[in-house]
């Protein structure tokens, strides 16, 4: 064989290695019941009540929607994180957090508290809408519409979760 066939296959071959040891750890997150718990303890009761829905819609992004509070004002958060990706392909996303004073999970029922939207949300970044309470006890719902790659949109939902007046996590 020619010398520039061997780099070929040398070369072929060290990319499928590559994509053998990174595929399967492509979806992979972290999960609360991994942390340490001298670490569980040094969470705030935002991070400790965070629920989060998983939107893996290529097998080469995670995605992430999470409702939060817990800042002592008030202020609730629907956050979608861009985990992981291989490539770089484009996602603009949408987010809408409604709030109710009854649990439900229809949003065209509840109030729409706040929005927010990105053309395209990178690895490692977030995009949040946030609302506040105003000093009311209120069930929170999140949803995050988001595309890839001008393909169809999809959605991922969160909630109904209840918080109280200063925006904690009321457990039911």
């Amino acid at each position: 064989m020619s010398k520039t066939i061997k780099r070929a296959l040398f070369g072929l071959l060290a990319l499928v290695f590559l994509a053998a040891l990174v595929l399967p750890f492509a979806g992979l997150r972290a999960d609360a019941a991994a942390v340490p718990a001298e670490q569980a303890e040094e969470q705030t009761q935002e991070e400790q009540m965070q629920e989060e829905q998983t939107a893996e819609p290529r097998l080469f992004t995670s995605l992430t929607l999470a409702l939060s509070g817990g800042d002592g004002y008030g202020n609730i958060y629907a956050t979608m994180q861009n985990h992981f990706e291989l490539f770089s392909p484009v996602v603009p996303v949408i987010i809408s957090l409604y709030s109710s004073p009854y649990a439900g999970n229809d949003p065209e029922k509840m109030t729409l508290e706040a929005t927010a939207f990105t053309e395209d949300l990178d690895k490692g970044e977030s995009l949040s809408a946030i609302g506040n309470t105003r000093g009311r006890q209120l069930y929170w719902y999140g949803v995050a519409e988001y595309r890839e790659n001008s393909g169809e949109w999809k959605t991922v939902e969160v909630g109904p979760i209840l918080y109280d007046a200063w925006g904690y996590h009321i457990e039911m």
